[in-house]
């Protein structure tokens, strides 16, 4: 007699299926997370680079005017100037907003995928263990069966057999 097919053999390979689709989702969600976290640290070494020269570029701009005669025209074109600064680190850190955003979508999206694999997971686990138990029980029917068969072939000793060897 062949062996006997596990009957939820097709949900099981189903279900392995979509736990290694979970995993692949989660290394993709992690590698996100990984990029989204790159980016946001240029980002904010970028904002904290300009926030350490901007200073400096605002005294360079004033120090061009001081103690001079300025037409009203170079002190607006000074005030646009700084003003770009300004608007220029607003912008910086508009980014480095943004960024931190889609890092937290990106942590967000990474637990969620890790959620679901574990689910996958533990579905996996319970049809194996039930594999498992099924297995076992097979396993004792084969072997009641064998000793049924094996009861069929050996002759059982008659009781008159036991009374002559006395």
């Amino acid at each position: 007699m062949p062996p006997a097919r596990y009957e939820l053999q097709d949900l099981l390979t189903l279900r392995e299926k979509r736990e290694d689709k979970r995993l692949q989702e989660l290394d993709a969600a992690r590698k996100q997370l990984s990029e989204a976290e790159r980016l946001l640290s240029e980002a904010e070494e970028r904002l904290s680079a300009f926030r350490a020269t901007k200073p400096d570029k605002v005294n360079a701009l004033y120090a061009a005017v001081m103690r001079q005669v300025v037409s009203r025209g170079r002190l607006e074109q000074l005030k646009v100037a700084v003003a770009e600064l300004d608007a220029e680190e607003l912008a910086l850190a508009h980014q480095v907003d943004q960024l931190r955003d889609a890092r937290d979508a990106a942590q967000t999206q990474v637990e969620q995928a890790h959620a679901a694999y574990v689910a996958a997971t533990k579905n996996v686990a319970k049809l194996d263990m039930h594999k498992e138990s099924w297995k076992e029980e097979v396993a004792k029917e084969e072997e009641r069966d064998a000793d049924l068969e094996l009861e069929d072939f050996i002759p059982r000793r008659r009781a008159d057999d036991d009374d002559s060897s006395d």
